[in-house]
């Protein structure tokens, strides 16, 4: 018996190391991007990977995600109204970039909007960089602009984005408010989230890199997390990692069982207890703030082990420090 649970175990984790490195040393998809002057669509040979909308919305948001055989790894709301899909949250557009910044919440878009400036498609690097401006509605005025750099991968068994994103202010200083509502933000497929949709309806894991579970990964510092479950008869998962150069690594997560998974280094207050302001931030000017993120879409069961190999990779492969 003891044998034979040996035998067992040894054969997982040689199906488990071969998963990884199939993501670590394949052949990458062949990753075409094409800007149509409203969008950035990114495929892989001849499937959807990702669409970058910048000019429908109050920001520019990634949709659909596409994750290995072609399945649909976020919400389609309000994108599209699909049945049985819940409606709450409207600015919860698949995977977007928000904050409450000044006291001005762009998060909801209720109070300001983020206009695209520029784009410039890499194609021999499979990626694309996009200028952006961050303006209040009130006054009209620009307050905070960034770089971002969308960077794509495709193998068999995972498809990647790796997002860098540079802050600077434009006139004066900014604050990052203390508040949960951010930050870099994926609002995942119905069928992933931690708590039905609705009764009997499929029911996804959440884990994080400290291995806690469920709804009690909110607000807790981790380098990474993951929601999976089952969509289209396929085990698949999204995941999401803090780069160790992002400022206050392990980040804290605004993760809910309802199907949002964010990274919020600002939320300290609701987070953690601690006194008002004590996450604020502020990005004075000539002292820009970078972030570096990797969005991991995976298919098949993928342990803590795994995910954490492919986040040492990330973590090594990107050699980016603050300021």
């Amino acid at each position: 018996m003891c044998a034979f649970i040996f035998t067992c175990a040894f054969a997982s984790t040689l199906f488990a190391l071969s998963l990884v490195n199939t993501v670590l040393h394949a052949q990458p998809g062949r990753i075409k991007l094409i800007d149509t002057g409203k969008s950035v669509v990114v495929k892989t040979g001849p499937h959807d990977f990702t669409t970058y909308d910048y000019t429908t919305y109050a920001k520019p948001i990634f949709y659909p995600l596409l994750g290995p055989k072609q399945i649909p790894m976020t919400r389609n709301f309000p994108m599209k109204k699909v049945a049985d899909e819940s409606i709450d949250h409207p600015h919860h557009k698949s995977m977007w970039i928000g904050h409450v910044i000044d006291g001005i919440d762009f998060w909801t878009e209720k109070e300001g909007r983020v206009k695209l400036t520029g784009v410039k498609i890499d194609q021999d690097n499979a990626s694309f960089t996009a200028d952006h401006d961050w303006i209040e509605y009130s006054s009209n005025k620009t307050i905070l602009r960034d770089k971002l750099t969308a960077t794509f991968s495709a193998k068999p068994n995972a498809r990647m984005i790796d997002v860098s994103i540079e802050f600077s202010p434009v006139e004066k200083a900014v604050k990052f408010n203390d508040s949960k509502e951010g930050f870099f933000a994926v609002r995942v497929h119905p069928n992933l989230r931690g708590k039905p949709e609705t009764e009997g309806a499929p029911r996804g894991f959440m884990t994080n890199s400290t291995g806690q579970t469920g709804a009690g990964i909110w607000g807790k510092r981790a380098r990474w997390v993951d929601y999976s479950g089952e969509i289209n008869g396929q085990q698949c998962g999204v995941a999401i990692f803090d780069h160790p150069s992002n400022l206050r690594h392990p980040t804290t997560w605004h993760a809910r069982d309802y199907g949002l998974l964010a990274a919020n280094p600002f939320g300290a207050h609701y987070f953690q207890k601690k006194p008002k302001s004590t996450g604020q931030y502020e990005l004075k000017p000539g002292h820009p703030l970078q972030f570096n993120y990797r969005v991991l879409l995976h298919s098949g069961v993928w342990g803590k082990r795994d995910i954490e190999i492919i986040f040492r990779d990330f973590a090594d492969s990107q050699n980016k420090k603050q300021p």
